[in-house]
Order: structure tokens, then C-alpha cells, then sequence
């Protein structure tokens, strides 16, 4: 694979996993509304939720990534195994 696709594939989960992480710490914001001009009401917004599920990305992404990169054989080692063989 490239190394633009690694570098997605591990940045993607990562990104993921800190903003999951900081969403789920937040715990909820406040969104401020106008009406009339001159008077504004607050309502706090949950964000925990997002947090949790970004969370559960970023982990299943990282165990995804981590699995292809043990699995998979450089095509250097390939031909370098072939070469030993039929030297023998």
C-alpha cells in the first residue's frame, strides 16, 4: 500500500479517538439562542453520546490498522523467499 493510504488509515482512528475522548470528557455545551435583540436563552446540548461512539471508531479502527499491518507481507520479502528457494 501507499504510504498516503497508511498514513489515512492510521490518522482517521487517532483523530477519531481524541476527539471521542475530549467529547466524552466536555460532557455538554451550552448554545446560546437571541430572541427579541436583547435577551438570549442558554440550552445545554449533550455531547457525551458523539463522544462514546467516536470513541468506539477510533478503537475498532486502530485494531483494524494494526491487524493489516501484521498480516500483511511486504512484497520484498516475497521475492526474497522465492529467490533463497530456488537458489536451493
Amino acid at each position: 500500500m501507499s504510504r498516503i493510504t497508511w498514513t489515512v488509515a492510521w490518522l482517521v482512528p487517532i483523530v477519531s479517538l481524541i476527539v471521542g475522548v475530549v467529547l466524552t470528557g466536555i460532557n455538554s455545551v451550552t448554545v446560546w439562542s437571541e430572541f427579541d435583540g436583547d435577551s438570549a436563552i442558554g440550552s445545554e446540548v449533550a455531547v457525551w453520546p458523539a463522544g462514546l461512539l467516536l470513541l468506539g471508531v477510533g478503537l475498532i479502527g486502530l485494531t483494524a490498522s494494526a491487524l493489516v499491518a501484521a498480516i500483511t507481507v511486504p512484497a520484498d520479502a516475497l521475492l526474497i523467499d522465492s529467490e533463497e528457494q530456488s537458489a536451493t
